[in-house]
Formats: structure tokens, sequence, C-alpha cells
């Protein structure tokens, strides 16, 4: 690998990224332009990223489907966590168009 291939893939990190939402809902399959950084961390690898997610649901480890409508914050909180990526800060998808 040359140098400058190297010190490319250094400069790489990765969000953690939430999806649009409209009440308590998340749309998933929405254009990742129009994702949502989930904090301001920027993670140096792919499975720190990921351990941040099991963190995530592990604090919010609860059907929200389960929840009654008054329980509204709980089950928002469990379907935001249950909709997190990791998304590495260099993908193109991120700019839109």
């Amino acid at each position: 690998m040359k140098l400058h291939h190297a010190a490319a893939l250094a400069l790489v990190g990765w969000y953690l990224m939430i999806p649009p939402r409209v009440v308590d809902r998340f749309y998933p399959d929405a254009p990742l332009s129009k994702w949502h950084r989930f904090g301001t961390k920027e993670y140096s690898t792919k499975a720190e990223c990921e351990s941040a997610i099991e963190a995530q649901k592990a604090e919010f480890n609860y059907d929200p489907e389960t929840l009654p409508p008054e329980k509204f914050t709980a089950r928002t909180l469990a379907r935001g966590a249950r909709a997190l990526r990791c998304i590495s800060s260099d993908d193109p998808r991120l700019k839109g168009n």
C-alpha cells in the first residue's frame, strides 16, 4: 500500500447515525443525506461504533411495540436505538445531491 493511501484510510472515521423521524417513527429507508449524527463523537473504527450501538440497544432493551401510548418517550428511545447505524465519515451518500 502506498503511503498516501494509508494516510487517506487513517483519516476515515465512523459516525453513529439515526434516520429521520416523524413523531416516534423512524425512516431507515430515507436517503443517507437526510440522516442525523447521533451525538458528536467520531469513532476510530467500525467496531468501536458498533459497540456504541450495542450499548444504546442494551440501555433500551425492551420491545417498543409492546409499550402503551402513554409511554411515548420510552417507545421513541427504544425505536431510535434499533434504528442506529454506523456510517463511514467519507461515505458519499452523506453529501446528498
